[in-house]
Formats: structure tokens, sequence, C-alpha cells
């Protein structure tokens, strides 16, 4: 896992240093399809009107919380956590009243509280020079990590296998394998998201709720 956070560390490093704290840095490219993906990943809020906890797991530079503030969620308490340093910085200079974390994820001496809520937007969608096997480790010692720390549910987005063209900079999942993943390791409660324009899926996974009697 070190191995992909040093990878993608060093990418998103010179992306700021050439880009600035802008969208560009966090490799989005158009504004609109980011937008896009907030809409859906924030699906995996249950009640809109209630207020909740929530932790952004590969921030970047806050976007995610500009999301939120500019279309009214109730948001109670939110943290912002990533792995690059300078990105985070940035992040605090761009929100100051807001508490971003400098760490990794899949480091199990990072203590976390639990929150309502755990998302990623992006983190697992780009390998580079990190091989599958690598990624694949990753993929699961994070998402494993981020459902043990939600308390409601948690959604995370990766490439789809189901694409007519293919780089070997980009991690790409099937929808299939990862609901096996996620009910087998996981929950049972799964939802997925592979109905919007963009080559990419997102998946819900929730937390079991009592049977009604």
């Amino acid at each position: 896992m070190q191995d992909v956070t040093k990878v993608l560390t060093a990418h998103y490093k010179k992306c700021l240093e050439r880009y600035g704290a802008t969208p560009r840095a966090m490799e989005w490219r158009k504004p609109e399809d980011l937008w896009l993906r907030f809409e859906i990943m924030l699906r995996v809020i249950r009640d809109k009107r209630k207020q909740f906890t929530l932790l952004d797991v590969g921030c970047g530079i806050g976007l995610l919380l500009d999301y939120l503030f500019e279309h009214d969620y109730p948001i109670k308490e939110y943290v912002g956590i990533d792995a690059t340093s300078n990105i985070v910085e940035a992040a605090k200079d761009l929100h100051p009243s807001q508490k971003f974390v400098c760490a990794d994820i899949c480091d199990s001496a990072v203590e976390l509280p639990e929150f309502d809520y755990v998302v990623t937007n992006g983190m697992f969608n780009l390998r580079y020079t990190a091989t599958v096997e690598k990624m694949d480790r990753f993929f699961h010692c994070a998402t494993q990590r981020m459902y043990s720390l939600c308390n409601i549910g948690m959604a995370f987005n990766v490439m789809s296998s189901h694409v007519n063209y293919r780089s070997d900079k980009v991690y790409y999942k099937d929808p299939g394998e990862v609901i096996a993943y996620c009910v087998k390791n996981l929950s049972r409660f799964v939802k997925v998201y592979h109905d919007y324009p963009l080559y990419e899926y997102f998946t819900c996974v929730y937390r079991p709720v009592p049977m009604r009697q």
C-alpha cells in the first residue's frame, strides 16, 4: 500500500506545483463532470434533511466541501484526509475553518473517529506506475478501513472495465467483482450507479439495518 501511496502522492504533488490550487491539479479537467461525480457519490446519504458527519478520503484541496456548501447540505462535521502534504496545506489555506489531516488511510497507526458517511472520489481511478496487483491491495485496504469508520454508509468510485479504450495509467475494476467483494468482505447492502455518462461507477455500501418485525 505504501508503494501506491508514494506513486500517487508524487504525481499529485507535481500537479499542484504546476496548476496551483485548482481542480486541474486534482486531475479534474471538466468542472461539470466533477459536479456530476459529487451528485452521484452523495446519493449514499439516506436522508439529506438530517445533519450528518462525513470523512472525505483523498480529499485533495477540498472541492467536495465547496460542493456541500454550495448545495446546502446539512453537514454537521467534515474532515478531509489526504496523503499529499502540500495538497493538505492548500486545502487548509482555502478552508481555514475546516479540519484536514495529512495521512494515509491505510496506515493503521492513524487514529480517526467514526463518521456517518465515508466517501472518496477518484482515489482508485489512476495507478500510473503502480502494478494492478498493488492497486488491488490498496483498494482492498482502503475500502475496508473506510467501512470500519462509517456508521451508516460509504461510497467510492472506480473506472469500469466495460470500456472501449484502456490506458496503462488507469485502474479498472469489473462491477460484478466489486459487488462480490463488498458482499463478502463488507456488507450485503450494496448499491451500484453505473448509469451516468462517465466511464466509471460509484458503489455505495451500507451498514446492515434491523429487519422490521
